[in-house]
Formats: C-alpha cells, sequence, structure tokens
C-alpha cells in the first residue's frame, strides 16, 4: 500500500472512530431523558416522604410540648428540638423548567446547575436543604402551564406540612424552535407562570443560540421573560449575558454537550453559580462558590444507573 493510500486508510479510521464517538456521546445523551427523569422521580418522592415525616414529628414535638408546659424543655439538638424549631427544619427548594432543569447534557445527574445550586445553598445557610424538581425534558412555557404548575398544586404542599423557601424556574429554550407559537403567546404563557409563582423566585433568562437563525428570536424571548418575571416581583438570572461573555468557538464546542445544544457539566457549573449569586444578593449573604460545595447527595437509588 502507497503513503498516499496509507494515509487515507488512517484518515478514514480515525473519521470512523471519531464519528463512532460522536454517535456514542449522542446516544448516551439521549438515554439521558429517561435515565435523569427516573432519578429525579425517584428522588423527589423520597424527599417528599422526608419531609412529610420531618413535619409530623415537629408537630407531634409541639403537641408534646403543649401538654407537657411545665416539663423540663428537650436538650437543645436532640431530635425533639430539632423536630420543633423551624429554623432547623430543611430549606426546601422548588424547581420547574425544561430538560436543562433535568441537568441534560450534565456527566452525571448531580451535576445539573440546580443540583449544585441546592448544595451552594446548604453551605451558604449551614442548613440541610431539600429539592423537588418537577421539571420535564422537551417542556416549553405551554407545559409549565398544563402540567408543573397543576403538579405543583397537586401535591399540596401546605397540607402535608412543606413550606417551600425557594422557587427556580428556566424556560422558555424549546419555545425558540416553535415556529408556530407567536410572541404575544409566549409572553402570555410567562404571565400565567411567574404570576403563580411566590415574588422573590430566581428566574432564568434564555441564553444565546449563537450563530443560529433563532437567535434574533432568542434575544426577544428572553428579554419578554426577564421583564415579565422582573414585573412580578422575581430575581431575574441573566444566562444570556452569561452565555455572550464566550467567543462564537469555545460556547459552541467547549460549553455544549454533544448535541451541541443542551450545556454540558462546565456551562451547568456557571448556571449554578449565577442563580446563587442572585439568591446570595437577595438574601444580604455572603458570596457562595458552587465550585467549592460538596456534591449534592440525591435521594434517589437510581442514580447510578443515571450516570453517562
Amino acid at each position: 500500500m502507497g503513503v498516499r493510500k496509507q494515509a487515507l486508510g488512517v484518515a478514514g479510521g480515525a473519521g470512523l472512530f471519531t464519528g463512532g464517538v460522536a454517535i456514542g456521546r449522542l446516544l448516551r445523551l439521549d438515554n439521558q431523558r429517561g435515565d435523569y427523569r427516573r432519578a429525579w422521580e425517584d428522588h423527589d418522592l423520597a424527599t417528599l416522604a422526608w419531609l412529610e415525616h420531618l413535619a409530623g414529628a415537629a408537630d407531634a414535638s409541639e403537641a408534646g410540648h403543649a401538654a407537657d408546659a411545665p416539663s423540663t424543655p428537650a436538650p437543645s439538638g436532640s431530635a425533639e428540638a430539632t423536630a420543633a424549631s423551624p429554623r432547623t427544619r430543611p430549606y426546601t427548594i422548588i424547581s420547574l423548567g425544561d430538560s436543562a432543569t433535568q441537568g441534560i447534557g450534565a456527566s452525571r445527574v448531580q451535576e445539573s446547575y440546580v443540583a449544585r445550586l441546592a448544595s451552594a445553598i446548604g453551605v451558604a445557610l449551614d442548613r440541610e436543604v431539600a429539592l423537588l424538581n418537577l421539571s420535564l425534558s422537551g417542556a416549553t412555557t405551554e407545559s409549565v402551564v398544563l402540567t408543573q404548575l397543576p403538579q405543583l398544586r397537586g401535591l399540596d404542599l401546605e397540607a402535608r406540612g412543606i413550606v417551600p423557601d425557594l422557587f427556580t424556574l428556566n424556560i422558555g429554550g424549546n419555545d425558540v424552535m416553535l415556529a408556530d407559537l407567536s410572541e404575544e403567546a409566549f409572553a402570555a404563557h410567562v404571565e400565567t407562570i411567574t404570576s403563580a409563582l411566590p415574588a422573590g423566585s430566581l428566574v432564568g433568562n434564555i441564553s444565546s443560540f449563537g450563530i443560529l437563525r433563532t437567535e434574533t428570536r432568542a434575544a426577544e424571548m428572553s428579554r419578554i421573560l426577564g421583564e415579565v418575571a422582573a414585573s412580578h416581583g422575581h430575581h431575574v438570572v441573566d444566562l444570556r449575558a452569561l452565555s455572550q461573555e464566550f467567543s462564537v468557538a469555545k460556547y459552541t464546542f467547549g460549553y455544549h454537550a454533544a448535541d451541541l445544544f443542551h450545556p454540558n457539566s462546565a456551562a451547568y457549573a456557571d448556571w449554578a453559580q449565577r442563580f446563587a449569586d442572585q439568591w446570595t444578593s437577595a438574601n444580604d449573604l455572603p458570596p457562595v462558590l458552587v465550585a467549592e460545595a460538596p456534591e449534592w447527595q440525591m435521594r434517589s437509588g437510581r442514580v447510578a444507573q443515571s450516570a453517562s
């Protein structure tokens, strides 16, 4: 075989290998949709059970203290004292959104931005954090209105004795891709969602679509989302500005997963830092470094099977 044929053979083999690696990464990314969803569902069920147990223990402790008021109070740090103290209950986060909130594109589900944010908040408060992730891959603003908000109401957290402390929302990326969705309809959906959330929620706007033709539409929808959210007293996390800090090459290939659409683990770490910065600023707390927070410990037995 001549040198040229050998070179062509090597190049062809390298191309096949590279193509095979790329296809493998895309397949793993596609599998994440089911794997991450099941991991979050398992986690959410376990978290609800845990929070209900704590609420029940707190109610029982308060009833016992009321009945035995003259008796000696439970020592600080005891199970009874911990259950009865509102300060020591878990700080509870409810997250709504699409595949980015699920963490699709991250190497592991624990590297999603909501998991990293929860860990950082735990460090900032020196307190246990509970996270309920009601997001869904492929969700649009219509999905949040039709499924996630009703699901949230159906959980009837108040009746369970569960008190949410923070809501996060990241939505809109899939809406940009819906050519038949008008900006007016998008704005109406955003109005419905943001008016249903308590003031002070963290709402991410829409990242840049880079060199795609939909970038102009993404910019306008991001503006609408931010303005409507702010009008309801929410804190807008400027993911769009973050995504525009990079060169086109770095943003496209260094900031995304294999499909060049979903963020990767490094990108989600940056997202979590932006959310954390907005949260600490809103609460007059010192900044917390997401990168230094420990890995989020999910309450799910399905985490291992979700690893890429």
